[in-house]
């Protein structure tokens, strides 16, 4: 499948290309302004829409570039090349955050319609005249916004102390789609973060706790969504084909747990032998709470509710490996339920490093120190009869909440590989390598 992305320069865009969906199919990226690319669209199957600007709070002066990046250039681009998008899949990032000027609710549905916002007809306004001024050249239109759009604009009320420039933005672009577009989707994520990116809000308190800084955490709640689960949605929506226009809140329908968060930002204090000083402060929830119900829906039996906790585990794991240890994840194995399993690299030479952190009440940790310590034992036994079978262990690190286990990497074929090259019988295989393991135990009790 051919995938266009317009907005090549986003985070999103880089994600996308890195995951399944870059991997699978053929992606073309572009900007807005790389008009000269847009002849790609004829061939592509699904158009990821991505805006250029994605600042939340822009200075006064820079909302004529604002408005232009956000709105215009979406209008200019439908105007301009509807011929070639009209039959194709279409898919515009919005956000979570135009619920911030809806009218107050409990929860927010995809079911909402864009008119429950507050200020819905002052924006359709502005949608349409945005669309008039989408066949001028960049600098006329420029100027149009300046003298007959901006002026207007101002004249919307804020919320508590700034104005929601940004908001407003997304509501008029997702009328643009409305407007323009007989069907596509339109996707409101929550807030986004994981391993793919290292400038979030969880990263930065992460990368502060392990150099020792003072962190500061709000009381505020947060809707957030990891991109493992945008992606597994982009996934699906990309073969699908609704001939109407679809909003799906992207969420996980928790919210970030500052208590979770002290407790592993205390762990990475022991870590680095310091005490991590943290500090509480009071602000008021800014939770979408947004039903996800669709999302869901769509996913079926892909989506998992996610933990916090597994998340934020993730990206201190990445964080330890790539900067305290200085290697390179070459892999990521699924592990067991009690620790991480990533094959790591140091120049050219290669080995296993299993971490447990924080994984409630020090269970985890007892336990892959146990598992170190037989496979030790066991390894010095079956030296002893010349059978090379099991993992040197390295090195040990043990803390009262986090365990780091560095051990040998074994190359070569698995029991399970060698057996699924021998046999096309499911079942039989199955059998055979629970036979394997029954034999191996017995053999290490003889031995004992």
């Amino acid at each position: 499948m051919n995938i266009c992305i317009i907005g090549k320069n986003s985070k999103i865009a880089r994600v996308i290309e890195d995951s399944e969906i870059g991997e699978n199919n053929y992606i073309v990226k572009c900007s807005q302004r790389e008009k000269s690319k847009f002849n790609e669209l004829s061939l592509s199957d699904t158009i990821i829409y991505l805006v250029s600007d994605t600042r939340t709070m822009p200075k006064m002066n820079e909302y004529v570039e604002y408005i232009y990046s956000n709105c215009f250039l979406l209008a200019d681009f439908i105007t301009k090349n509807e011929n070639n998008i009209k039959d194709k899949q279409f898919i515009y990032f919005s956000s979570a955050k135009v619920y911030n000027i809806f009218k107050d609710k409990e929860n927010y549905t995809e079911q909402d319609d864009i008119q429950d916002n507050s200020y819905y007809y002052e924006l359709l306004k502005f949608a349409k005249k945005i669309i008039n001024i989408s066949m001028c050249d960049n600098q006329q239109a420029k100027e149009s916004i300046k003298k007959e759009i901006l002026p207007e604009f101002l004249k919307l009320p804020r919320i508590e102390e700034y104005y929601p420039i940004y908001e407003y933005c997304k509501i008029i672009s997702e009328v643009i789609v409305h407007l323009l577009l007989k069907k596509a989707y339109i996707l409101r994520p929550t807030y986004l973060y994981g391993i793919e990116e290292d400038k979030n809000i969880i990263y930065d308190l992460i990368k502060r706790a392990f150099q020792g800084k003072k962190i500061e955490l709000t009381t505020a709640k947060k809707d957030f969504v990891s991109y493992g689960v945008l992606i597994k949605l982009l996934n699906m929506l990309i073969t699908k084909n609704e001939n109407n226009i679809q909003v799906v809140n992207v969420s996980s329908n928790k919210n970030i747990d500052n208590e979770q968060l002290k407790y592993f930002i205390e762990s990475i204090g022991e870590i680095i032998g310091k005490e991590v000083e943290v500090q509480n402060i009071e602000k008021c929830n800014k939770e979408y709470n947004v039903s996800n119900e669709l999302l869901i829906k769509y996913l079926k039996n892909e989506y998992i509710l996610e933990k916090f906790d597994e998340n934020i585990r993730k990206i201190i794991y990445n964080y330890y490996i790539k900067e305290v240890e200085n290697l390179e994840i070459v892999k990521e194995y699924i592990g067991g339920s009690y620790a991480k399993v990533y094959l790591v690299k140091d120049g050219n030479k290669k080995f296993i490093l299993k971490i447990s952190i924080g994984n409630g009440a020090t269970n985890g940790n007892i336990k892959l120190k146990s598992e170190a310590l037989q496979i030790n034992e066991m390894k010095k036994i079956l030296d002893k009869q010349n059978i090379k079978c099991l993992p040197k262990i390295y090195e040990i690190k043990e803390y009262s909440n986090s365990t780091f286990i560095k051990e040998e990497y074994i190359d070569g074929k698995t029991i399970s590989d060698y057996i699924y090259e021998k046999n096309t019988d499911e079942s039989l295989v199955e059998s055979e390598i629970k036979k394997c393991a029954i034999y191996f135990y017995q053999f290490i009790l003889k031995i004992q």
